[in-house]
């Protein structure tokens, strides 16, 4: 009996939590809404990055046209520049460090979901399943904890959104590299218009065993760009030229 009531009561309490499309579309709603992320064509976003405990710092400069086409610049003391980008479902990424690369498979799905401007509204469109699996605290606040599930059949993601404001407090997902699968896990804060979306101008990035510090100094939409200003380097070039079409 009492194992039983036990089983009724866990039953009632998973009922009770929201569902998880009711709560991806309020972040949507509580971050400009659905309209304003469908008129943003261009993005651009400007960060101060330091890696803790190393004494590298730098920025990143990260330009984006929808639906497909991204270019990543990151520049760090000491080590110089590291370029990175999607350029129309080609993944690619370019430095003195690693040389020149395309990313393919799950890696190449993981980094396009990722680059997507209009991803945050579009969920649907990377997901197959969503659900609420618990009630959680994050950072003194009270959330609820979704799995996501990608289509292209990758690593289950996980976001804490905050019950009272539906904002994300922090996501958890797993990176794929030529090293192999990395867990990473990113904590955000401090939320400021940008355009007509509201964005985490701060973050705390957990990649593995190393901490990386965030903070967005700039964010412009809208811009009118030219889509080649962000085609991949002349080093790249052969690469994708080799690379069979799909």
């Amino acid at each position: 009996m009492k194992i039983a009531l036990i089983l009724m009561a866990g039953s009632l309490l998973a009922a009770e939590l929201p569902k998880a499309e009711t709560l991806l579309d309020r972040y949507v709603e509580v971050t400009g809404g659905a309209a304003a992320y469908q008129q943003l064509r261009t993005q651009q976003v400007v960060s101060d990055i330091e890696f803790a405990g190393q004494n590298i710092k730098g920025t990143t400069t990260v330009v984006s046209i929808y639906p497909d086409r991204s270019l990543t610049t990151m520049e760090l003391s000491g080590l110089g520049k590291m370029l990175s980008g999607v350029w129309d479902g080609i993944v690619w990424e370019s430095s003195a460090i690693q040389g020149q690369r395309l990313a393919q498979g799950a890696e190449r799905s993981f980094m396009r979901r990722l680059n997507d401007i209009r991803g945050t509204a579009d969920w649907r469109k990377y997901y197959s399943t969503v659900t609420t699996e618990s009630e959680e605290t994050i950072d003194n606040q009270a959330c609820y904890r979704i799995l996501y599930q990608p289509r292209d059949g990758g690593k289950p993601e996980y976001a804490w959104l905050a019950k009272d404001s539906g904002l994300l407090v922090k996501s958890r997902m797993t990176m794929i590299t030529p090293m192999g699968e990395i867990p990473m896990e990113i904590t955000v804060s401090d939320y400021k218009p940008a355009g007509k979306l509201l964005l985490p101008h701060a973050s705390t990035q957990q990649v593995g065993p190393q901490k990386i510090l965030s903070r967005i100094r700039e964010v412009r939409t809208n811009l009118e760009l030219n889509a080649d200003s962000l085609k991949p380097p002349a080093e790249v070039q052969p690469l994708i030229a080799k690379q069979k079409p799909e």
